[in-house]
């Protein structure tokens, strides 16, 4: 493979620029994908579970936290998050126990605990007066005009019974439906006489599942807000979080959690890539001494970098939180390759090419580092499968940039250092004063004088 680009520089170099060129746009376009659902494994029963979630209800099970240290605090929070189009529910309990409300409520909870006592005691009294046969038959006919026709059977059947029964028989039946109705009516206002008190319910009197999640014993009282809609990508997780800081500052919980971190950790991968550009850079410039050649050690991975970012982009395999960490990782690795090649540049002698020792090193690295971050790929967990991917098409590219546009560059360099010198040296001789007739004048005057100087013997006589 080098030797074909040593052969051809020209070719390799418009073909690894033609390809840098074509990858550049969709590279510019790769997007990061902040959906944590997305790293998850395909068909797992929770993801499941939490698309439904989000299709079919109203509000997402993600909640933003507010604290407030009184109750008329957290009751002017809530009025505000409810106001908010980005929100769909708000919990909290401090109008339960609030001051301005108290008296409204107490005359409210009053009236309703008299008004069970007072239903009680006519449920107790039962009727007196029984229906008639007649008065039956007129709500069975009147059921029958207006009713389901599915329960027409049924209707008849029970007013030939009415016809057939004895008076005794049907006074029997409706007290046996008063006394199960008087039942159901003492339990559910019994039910209500014990929700109902003359005095509205301090804070400690409420069910201990929902004092626990919204109230705590310091006298903190927790507000909780749920977003509209889905809220775990970064478009609309972003407005939720954004519209609940205007309200409060302070705002804590999962989606504000969330927000944050996501964006933390694509702000530290990306600075970790550029700290590992900068850190190589350096160590390269003390080593080589020269800037060309640390660029020209270098440029095999960043091209790399830009070729896989583009292949990304047409394969929609967006950037994430967890395949982004493979960015610093290609870059060091990646230049290693472009090191060698740049070093054995430096020590050849004579017609320049790369040995077999060091095309074989290369490809044995690049293979094995390639085999080991592919075998994630295997995995079912999305993040896991695409920082296998991430890595192993990064690090080959790496390798192809390496072996044929790096031989292709010092062959190049090669060859139009030979035509320069010839030409410097054509340039130098048309300059000198002397001119080619002279100088061939100068050589024969020269060789004669030598003839002549030549020690001869003499003739015998």
């Amino acid at each position: 493979i080098s030797s074909f680009a040593i052969r051809n520089p020209i070719f390799i170099i418009a073909l690894s620029i033609a390809s840098v060129a074509v990858t550049f746009i969709p590279a510019c376009r790769c997007r990061f994908d902040h959906n944590l659902l997305n790293l998850q494994a395909d068909g797992i029963d929770s993801v499941k579970a939490e698309n439904t979630l989000i299709e079919k209800s109203t509000h997402s099970t993600w909640y933003a936290i507010s604290l407030a240290s009184t109750p008329e605090q957290a009751i002017q929070l809530a009025d505000r998050y409810a106001k908010l189009d980005r929100v769909s529910r708000v919990d909290y309990v401090a109008n339960l126990v609030a001051d301005p409300f108290r008296t409204q409520r107490t005359q409210q909870l009053g009236d309703m605990h008299k008004s069970a006592i007072q239903l009680e005691a006519i449920a107790l009294k039962g009727y007196s007066q029984h229906t008639s046969r007649s008065e039956l038959q007129a709500v069975l006919a009147q059921l029958q005009r207006t009713g389901d026709p599915t329960y027409q059977p049924i209707l008849t059947a029970l007013n030939q019974r009415l016809e057939n029964a004895t008076a005794s028989e049907i006074d029997g039946l409706l007290r046996e439906f008063e006394t199960s109705r008087q039942g159901l009516w003492l339990y559910l206002l019994e039910q209500l006489k014990s929700l109902t008190m003359e005095q509205p319910p301090e804070i400690t009197d409420l069910p201990t599942g929902i004092k626990d999640r919204l109230w705590h014993t310091s006298g903190t009282y927790q507000i909780r807000v749920f977003p509209k809609g889905d809220v775990w990508d970064r478009e609309p997780l972003e407005l939720f979080v954004k519209q609940l800081e205007s309200v409060d500052p302070q705002v804590t919980g999962h989606p504000v959690q969330t927000y944050y971190a996501s964006g933390e950790l694509q702000d530290s991968y990306r600075d970790a890539a550029l700290y590992a550009l900068l850190a190589v850079s350096l160590i390269l410039l003390f080593n080589f001494r020269q800037l060309a050649l640390v660029v020209v050690a270098m440029l095999p991975a960043l091209c790399a970098l830009v070729s896989l970012l583009g292949l990304m982009s047409w394969c929609n395999m967006p950037l994430n939180p967890a395949n982004m960490i493979a960015l610093p990782l290609i870059l060091g690795i990646g230049v290693d390759d472009g090191v060698h090649l740049t070093e054995q540049f430096r020590q050849i002698r004579g017609k320049y090419h790369v040995s077999n020792g060091t095309t074989t090193a290369l490809m044995l690295t690049s293979v094995s580092t390639m085999l080991g971050f592919g075998s994630l790929m295997v995995a079912h967990h999305q993040g896991l499968f695409s920082l296998g991917w991430v890595l192993t098409v990064g690090i080959g590219l790496c390798w192809v940039y390496s072996v044929l546009l790096l031989p292709a560059i010092f062959s190049l360099y090669i060859r139009m250092q030979r035509k320069g010198s010839r030409k410097r040296n054509a340039k130098e001789m048309a300059d000198s004063p002397i001119s080619l007739a002279d100088s061939q004048a100068a050589e024969q005057t020269s060789a004669r004088n030598s003839y002549r100087s030549l020690p001869r013997r003499r003739s015998s006589s």
